[in-house]
């Protein structure tokens, strides 16, 4: 993916959806019992990775903090990033994101909201997701930004169900792994998922992060049927208890750096 490139206009409302879409994807699994995950709460640091010839982004810093809470009947996760984009023309770019969501324990229903605000403009979804089974079809109804109903095909997963099955097609040794996943930052629909998993890999450090995990990268196409490469790119180590210490986010003219600074895990509720 490296070679000199047409130096394009940087267009950051691609930027927003695509990181959000593309942290959701590792963040926690579903059904608990099938992951054995725990609940948790991290800071990650951003800053720029790789910058391609013909990029119109040459620098990238920012935070992110994230929330994973078990409730008495699914999960509730909460992420907000803070991050500025610094373009080749000198100009800054600010984003504020923030995503909030339930899935059900069984991966049926999802409810979801999230802000994106980048320089003065925002862009808000919100609504709610239901499958016939824990892996669809289905249907997603939002009511922001606008009215619409969109068909979720069949094998679709939510975010939490998706890291959920990655983790277990990885305890079984897969090395590949085709999903539709919708989280709700898409009016479109579901997109298109495909992970490519690496060995097992031994626990290092110690607390939340001492535990097995594998290198895995996951390919994310959008919903047009014609678009032939993906719309993003990410490699993540991911632990088998949910929690992520590292990630790339490779989006072809650039790379981000998404660095684990503190984790520590969260109690069980009262129910």
């Amino acid at each position: 993916m490296s070679g000199v490139r047409a130096k394009t206009k940087f267009q950051p409302w691609r930027l927003g959806p695509a990181l959000l879409a593309g942290l959701l994807a590792w963040l926690v699994a579903g059904p608990l019992a099938a992951a054995e995950l725990v609940a948790h709460r991290a800071a990650y640091s951003l800053k720029i990775g790789e910058v391609r010839s013909g990029g119109a982004v040459v620098d990238v810093s920012g935070l992110m903090t994230m929330a994973v809470e078990k409730s008495c009947d699914g999960w509730i996760l909460a992420i907000r990033r803070a991050m500025e984009i610094v373009t080749a023309d000198g100009g800054k770019v600010t984003e504020d994101m923030r995503y909030a969501g339930w899935e059900s324990a069984n991966g049926d229903r999802l409810r979801f909201a999230s802000r994106v605000q980048i320089g003065a403009e925002r862009r808000q979804f919100k609504g709610e997701a239901r499958l016939k089974g824990a892996d669809g079809p289905g249907e997603a109804v939002f009511n922001q930004p606008q009215a619409k109903t969109v068909k979720l095909p069949e094998g679709t997963l939510f975010p939490l169900a998706h890291t959920a099955l990655l983790i277990d097609r990885a305890r079984a040794g897969a090395r590949q792994v085709a999903r539709h996943i919708f989280d709700g930052t898409e009016i479109e629909g579901a997109q298109e998922a495909v992970a490519f998993i690496g060995p097992r890999l031994d626990g290092r450090g110690g607390g939340l992060v001492a535990r097995p995990g594998w290198n895995m990268r996951l390919a994310v196409y959008g919903t047009d049927k014609r678009q032939s490469v993906p719309q993003f790119e990410i490699e993540f180590l991911q632990l088998d208890n949910g929690v992520v210490p590292r990630l790339l986010l490779d989006f072809k003219q650039f790379t981000v750096l998404v660095s684990l600074e503190k984790v520590e895990s969260l109690p069980a509720p009262s129910c």
